[in-house]
């Protein structure tokens, strides 16, 4: 193809790809024969190669994929410029930016310079997905070469998180923006200057779950990241705001998470306490509805979380902390036998039969009769649905 020939020879032949291009959509578009020949220009001309760049990043044909272009052949000064200037233009299709992200692209960039070139990103129709992309990999870098992340690019990275909006994710099989956020999170979100960022985090992912754009599995790696730097931050969101319904809180929480993954399990009772403490009473129930207030140890044994006494002691409003608690004790998700699991349950009840509050202690008593004839009906229902089945089988 002339790849070693003089810089005439060169165009002439970018002009015979180009023409061939035009005969296809941009969608279609293969370049690496174009690559090829672009790195053969730099080694043997690089002058003549730079001014070919200027003309490719401003061609109808070739502009619209000038990133993918200038990323396979390195970023230099000049290269930065033009970056910087397509995107002004608005040239290029921002997905093309993504590739900034990858073969390590990025790295010929300072961190000043990828702030400004995320900035122009980030005001195009979602540029935001492509900053993330980029973002990832920046600070992927960082965690594995143990570079050090500017101050800028972390307050960038924080406008990113607070930005982001979840309905326009990717939503594919092998989609990894879970990790890519949680990556970012993990230098975005520590420290005091991370807590309103990942309280608007947490604000906007509660609303696409409200809204079912997405759902709490999708980001479960996000999440406790979140739980992990800004515990509070993700109480007040997801616990103090209800969505508008009353059980939003229960169904989004501990009946949502697989088990051992329920976030609220991640933050520290002092904590969980602290929360409770420093805002309505009605903050008590909330905790409890949240998660499962039991344990089970060795051998499948269940027990009260240690934090339930200290719910007791302080709770203002004692009857909604013990309505709340009989409905965490009625499984609502259930796999195997419904009366063998609220059967387990009864032991709860009846650790509380000699509590030294009074209000308590009937209350246990009572709702250790009311399970027992729950348990009966279920018995009679699951021994009902079995001969059926049997019956069908045969």
């Amino acid at each position: 193809l002339g790849f070693k020939q003089t810089p005439q020879r060169k165009r002439d032949v970018l002009s015979f790809m180009r023409d061939q291009l035009i005969k296809v959509s941009p969608e279609q578009h293969y370049l690496a024969l174009v690559k090829g020949l672009l790195h053969q220009w730099k080694e043997d001309h690089p002058e003549d190669f730079e001014k070919t760049l200027d003309e490719i990043a401003c061609d109808r044909v070739f502009g619209s994929n000038y990133p993918e272009l200038q990323c396979a052949v390195g970023i230099n000064e000049r290269g930065f410029l033009r970056l910087i200037e397509t995107l002004q233009n608005k040239n290029a299709n921002i997905r093309s930016y993504s590739f900034i992200a990858w073969g390590r692209a990025h790295e010929a960039l300072s961190n000043a310079s990828l702030v400004k070139l995320i900035d122009l990103l980030f005001r195009q129709e979602k540029g935001y997905l492509v900053v993330v992309e980029i973002l990832y990999m920046r600070l992927h870098s960082n965690k594995q070469n143990k570079l050090l992340a500017s101050e800028a690019l972390i307050e960038t990275s924080r406008k990113v998180l607070e930005e982001y909006r979840f309905k326009d994710a990717p939503k594919t099989r092998y989609d990894r923006t879970d990790y890519r956020l949680y990556e970012i999170a993990s230098f975005a979100l520590i420290g005091e200057r991370g807590f309103y960022p990942a309280k608007t985090l947490c604000s906007n992912l509660l609303e696409s779950i409200a809204n079912y754009e997405v759902s709490l599995h999708d980001y479960e790696e996000l999440i406790n990241e979140i739980v992990l730097h800004q515990p509070l931050a993700f109480l007040d969101t997801f616990l103090e705001t209800d969505a508008g319904d009353p059980h939003f809180a229960r169904v989004y929480t501990h009946n949502d998470f697989h088990e051992n993954e329920n976030p609220f399990d991640k933050i520290n009772d002092k904590v969980i306490l602290k929360w409770c403490q420093s805002g309505s009473s009605s903050r008590y129930e909330k905790v409890i509805r949240a998660f499962p207030p039991f344990i089970f140890k060795k051998g499948e044994s269940i027990e009260w979380r240690p934090i339930l006494f200290e719910i007791i002691a302080r709770a203002k409003d004692l009857t909604k902390v013990l309505e709340e608690l009989s409905h965490s004790l009625r499984p609502m998700v259930v796999n195997g036998s419904r009366a063998d699991i609220m059967t387990k349950r009864l032991k709860l009840y009846q650790d509380l039969f000699d509590h030294s509050n009074p209000v308590v202690k009937e209350w246990a008593r009572k709702s250790f009769e009311e399970l027992k004839i729950s348990i009966a009906n279920y018995e009679k229902r699951e021994v009902i649905r079995t001969q059926g089945a049997d019956e069908s089988f045969e």
